[in-house]
């Protein structure tokens, strides 16, 4: 009866950790393409008004607009890398965690099963929370970087 107990967790807690692990990778991808396609309509608006209105200017603002669209994309993928290397350590910690009770509850009979069950459902929900709040700090941080290169070219 453990060993049910114990198979049906360890399938919980893989479906889980393979659903936050595409959360991870769908957000960094939908991230850098919306990234990418702001910057990129910016710097085609931006050269092509220039060119129409003061045709001098056209190379400054074709360099302004690349320099800022390549810093744009570092910071972007700095902040990416942030932050899918924290909500990796995190879920480390508590998938170690949920194995630590899941053992518990193997070795004492499942008393620990339910406990458990939510300790995996927390961890989810609580990387869940993580990785929302860090996406958003990334596109709020990426959008106000992006406005004040806008504001100063």
């Amino acid at each position: 009866m453990s060993f049910l107990f114990l198979s049906f967790s360890f399938i919980f807690f893989f479906f889980f950790a393979s659903f936050s692990f595409n959360f991870i990778f769908d957000s960094f991808n939908f991230s850098f393409f919306l990234f990418f396609s702001i910057s990129f309509f910016y710097s085609v608006n931006y050269s092509f008004s220039f060119f129409f209105f003061q045709c001098p200017f056209f190379f400054l603002s074709l360099f302004l607009s690349f320099f800022s669209f390549s810093l744009l994309l570092f910071f972007l993928i700095l902040f990416s890398i942030l932050l899918i290397s924290l909500s990796f350590f995190f879920f480390l910690f508590l998938s170690f965690t949920q194995l630590i009770i899941l053992f518990l509850s193997f070795f004492f009979q499942c008393p620990f099963f339910f406990l458990s069950l939510f300790l995996s459902f927390f961890s989810f929900s609580l990387l869940l929370f993580l990785l929302i709040l860090f996406s958003i700090l990334l596109i709020s941080l990426s959008f106000f970087f992006f406005l004040f290169l806008s504001f100063f070219s």
